[in-house]
């Protein structure tokens, strides 16, 4: 009997001191940097895909962020833009004109004529009004009432210019063979078209050259240059 006592009294201090073992060992796990600590850590580094792809779409490259900055700036600048109602900022561009005058920049009202925009501009670009030929939106501007953005919505407009001898080119553009020479179906005079044309500058230039009894001619019609710019 006292054996049996001893040995019941010896088993609690056996299963104490397993646990005294066994305990360590957790202790070593739970301070372990290579442990389930560690382990759980590493899925929350791998979850990170959308940063990923933040980060490559960020890498995409300095130029194309600085285009789009580019694109911002100018659309900026476009919305600086700014002229008094019924006005209309007009560039003046001549790529083979000396640097200070290939393009110029002036403010004018949109019921400007062509006539007029060439008379204020011609001295601004270092072109004699005689010579100052130029284009809108690809048309050669002969008629001289013409008001070319009168009816204009924007608040720039661009006109390219060049230096040539007008009087020749609308005599070549109205096909007439000179200054005397007779075109068209009512067979008129390169007076009868510029008187047309409301140039009183390039009519006294045509006077000039051509034939005395030119302001008589009459076209098919009757109609003599002088009758023509009433009309006109």
């Amino acid at each position: 009997e006292e054996e049996e006592e001893e040995e019941a009294h010896d088993e609690p201090d056996e299963q104490q001191a397993e646990a005294g073992e066994e305990e360590p060992q957790n202790e070593d796990a739970a301070a372990s940097p290579d442990g389930e600590a560690a382990a759980s850590a590493e899925p929350a580094e791998e979850a990170k895909p959308e940063e990923a792809e933040e980060a490559e779409a960020g890498a995409e490259g300095p130029g194309e962020a600085a285009a789009a900055d580019g694109e911002q700036d100018k659309t900026k600048k476009k919305s600086k833009v700014k002229c008094p109602e019924g006005s209309i900022w007009i560039h003046m561009e001549n790529r083979k004109a000396p640097e200070k005058f290939r393009h110029k920049k002036f403010l004018i009202s949109k019921e400007t004529s062509v006539t007029d925009i060439r008379k204020m501009t011609c001295q601004k670009i270092g072109c004699p009004y005689r010579e100052l030929h130029f284009e809108i939106d690809g048309k050669q501007q002969w008629v001289g009432r013409v008001m070319p953005f009168k009816d204009s919505e924007e608040v720039e407009g661009r006109i390219k210019w060049k230096k040539a001898k007008r009087l020749v080119k609308f005599i070549e553009a109205k096909k007439t063979g000179g200054l005397n020479g007779r075109a068209g179906r009512h067979k008129r005079t390169i007076l009868h078209y510029t008187a047309i044309a409301g140039d009183l500058e390039m009519c006294d230039e045509v006077l000039t050259y051509c034939e005395a009894d030119m302001v008589n001619v009459r076209d098919l019609l009757g109609e003599t240059a002088l009758t023509l710019a009433a009309v006109a």
